[in-house]
């Protein structure tokens, strides 16, 4: 694994005009690689040019069939490189490596279907008697900024920039700074894909900084967010108040429920499973309920 990882912005390696940032690897508390720290010139830098590949036309003037088809090729790039990718993801986010591997193997297919569905954006036309004629048509967005979370970091980044390709929108992505490198296979994916130029953007950055940047920017037509609620309604806030498209997963708060009928065996040998990644994976339970009646101290 490389010592420095450069963001990618404006179809180029970029080192971070602020400084350096640590990644550690959590199973030993050490540190693992450093990253390029961008700040809020570097955002302006990578917004800038994923709105010139926007404006440009490079992407919603390709044909949808040979649209499709390069979303798709970035999907058959992660396939091809899972041992690279799952690696990465295993020494970041310390999941095992089989675990990692599946994560890779899940995520690629969002850019098969989304792919496959660059064909189907199709208007409508309306008969409105012989003087008028009403037809309706898709435009793409623009610019769609992607703060990702730390927890499965491609699959995260790879469901919602797959659908933003595939729907002729740029993408400018925040990676997460517990677990950042990986996302960095998106860059080599759209090149190797024929993605063009400015397309895919590529930040390391802390959320407060470059994260906030980000979501305030005048270029940036639609924000997707993973993360914590109070962070999710500072973003819903500023993209109201700048007329932004948004799309918000938030909380932690997933509940079991036990109804009189329960198998409190297998409810409780789910706990162990549940205290995974001290208990911050989204898909983690939280919160345990139960009818009157159980037995409280099992449970």
């Amino acid at each position: 694994m490389k010592a420095y990882w450069l963001s990618y912005i404006d179809g180029a390696l970029v080192n971070g005009i602020a400084s350096r940032i640590d990644a550690l690897n959590p199973s030993i508390d050490k540190k693992l690689a450093e990253c390029a720290l961008t700040d809020a010139g570097n955002v302006v830098s990578a917004d800038m040019a994923a709105k010139r590949a926007h404006l440009s036309g490079t992407l919603s003037d390709l044909r949808p069939v040979e649209h499709g088809h390069i979303v798709q090729a970035m999907g058959h790039y992660m396939l091809t490189h899972i041992d690279e990718i799952a690696r990465i993801l295993t020494l970041e986010q310390c999941d095992p490596l089989w675990e990692a591997r599946i994560e890779v193997e899940e995520a690629a297919p969002y850019f098969e279907y989304y792919g496959d569905q660059a064909e189907s954006f199709e208007g409508h036309s309306i008969p409105l008697g012989k003087d008028h004629y009403n037809f309706t048509t898709y435009e793409p967005h623009g610019v769609s900024a992607q703060i990702i979370s730390w927890s499965n970091p491609i699959e995260m980044t790879t469901r919602s920039l797959s659908a933003a390709l595939a729907s002729s929108n740029a993408g400018v992505i925040k990676t997460p700074e517990l677990t950042p490198f990986s996302n960095s296979w998106f860059a080599s994916a759209a090149e190797t894909a024929g993605l063009p130029e400015r397309a895919v953007n590529i930040l390391y950055g802390l959320g407060h900084e470059s994260g906030s940047a980000l979501s305030t920017h005048t270029h940036v037509n639609q924000i997707v967010f993973t993360g914590p609620v109070p962070t999710g309604i500072a973003i819903a806030t500023i993209t109201a108040k700048n007329v932004v498209s948004s799309v918000l997963k938030l909380g932690r708060k997933s509940a079991a429920i036990a109804h009189d009928d329960a198998d409190l065996n297998a409810f409780a040998n789910g706990a162990p499973q549940d205290a995974r990644s001290l208990v911050e994976l989204c898909t983690n339970q939280k919160r345990r309920h139960q009818t009157e009646g159980l037995d409280h101290e099992r449970i």
